[in-house]
């Protein structure tokens, strides 16, 4: 099955794609996650996200901002999903094998596209005949990086 990318590059030779499908993650962290690390250096957007699973750092909430819950004193508004950052960090792990393994410099990658699309959800019956089903989300993301001449 062919794989479809959010992103078209204008040189193939020069970039790096990875996509994680269909992870059991919430749509709106992995939105957040990609929105953060867009533009970064690759090698500074896994530090970033390695420092989010520390807990030294925290992920900026702006468009989700009214719809969940939040970490209290943090200005700008932020919270740390980690279950996300793991799932977004194993596709930029994958990104930047990729990239080597195609012989790409590392250290000049850029990450020019990280896209999280919603997926199906899997719905699953309560227990005891109760009416209400349980509801497990489903994301998919996909990461580009680009070499760049400095």
């Amino acid at each position: 099955m062919k794989i479809g990318y959010g992103y078209t590059p204008e040189n193939e030779a020069f970039v790096s794609k990875a996509t994680g499908k269909e992870m059991r993650v919430k749509f709106k962290d992995c939105r957040e996650i990609c929105a953060a690390i867009k533009g970064m250096k690759a090698l500074d957007a896994k530090a970033y996200l390695e420092g989010v699973l520390d807990g030294k750092g925290y992920i900026p909430v702006k468009k989700t901002k009214k719809q969940s819950g939040h970490k209290a004193g943090m200005k700008p508004y932020g919270k740390t999903p980690l279950k996300a950052t793991r799932a977004v960090l194993s596709v930029l792990n994958s990104a930047i094998a990729n990239a080597e393994a195609k012989g790409l410099d590392t250290s000049t990658c850029i990450v020019v596209s990280a896209l999280a699309q919603r997926g199906p959800k899997i719905r699953r019956v309560r227990p005891k005949g109760r009416y209400a089903v349980y509801q497990s989300h489903l994301t998919t993301v996909q990461i580009h990086l680009e070499e760049v001449s400095e």
